[in-house]
Order: C-alpha cells, then structure tokens, then sequence
C-alpha cells in the first residue's frame, strides 16, 4: 500500500500547485511508481493505452516533462534513448550492455 499512499500525495501535491489531474496523468505516475522496470515515454504509452485506448504519446511526454520538471521522476538516458525511474532518491543506475536492462543500486 505504500505506492497508494505515495500515488496520492503526489497527486495532492500537483493539484495544490494548480495542475490539471487527469486519469491519464495518474495512470502514467502510478505505472511509475509500481515499476522497477526504466521505460520509455513509447512504452509507457503502450502500457497505459491498454486501459485508456485515447491517451496520446504526446499525453504521456508532457506528463513526463512535468514530472521531471517537479523532479518526481528522473531521466536516463540510454543509447540516445531516454527512460523514466521514479525512484528520485540518490542512487546508481547499472545499464546491462547486452540487453539494456537497468538495474538500481543504492
């Protein structure tokens, strides 16, 4: 239950700051938030249409930025691709050369 609590406070803090809360938006930050996985804004997109068949790709990156920009994800960049962790804490990314795969280490 810890990423319910977690999911809502977040989303308390947004809606305080004035921005617009749509399903969509919580969608992509709870996908975030329950993942140990770094996906792409593409990935993302492909996972949250399953539930919001709408949902634009543009959608999901300007909820990134401005999840980036709160700093309530960070950026990875891997291969000239960018990938998203909601764990903001300070800690080390591993990036498997073979198959991309990033692990985090504290």
């Amino acid at each position: 239950m810890k990423n319910m609590q977690q999911l809502e406070d977040l989303v308390s803090s947004l809606r305080e700051e004035g921005f617009r809360i749509t399903p969509q938006r919580v969608a992509i930050l709870d996908y975030l938030l329950g993942t140990d996985d770094h996906p792409s804004a593409e990935y993302i997109h492909k996972i949250i249409q399953k539930k919001y068949p709408m949902v634009s790709l543009s959608t999901v990156y300007k909820t990134l930025d401005l999840l980036r920009e709160k700093k309530l994800v960070s950026e990875i960049e891997v291969d000239g691709e960018s990938r998203f962790d909601a764990q903001t804490d300070a800690h080390i990314n591993l990036v498997c050369m073979n198959c991309g795969k990033i692990d985090d280490v504290d």
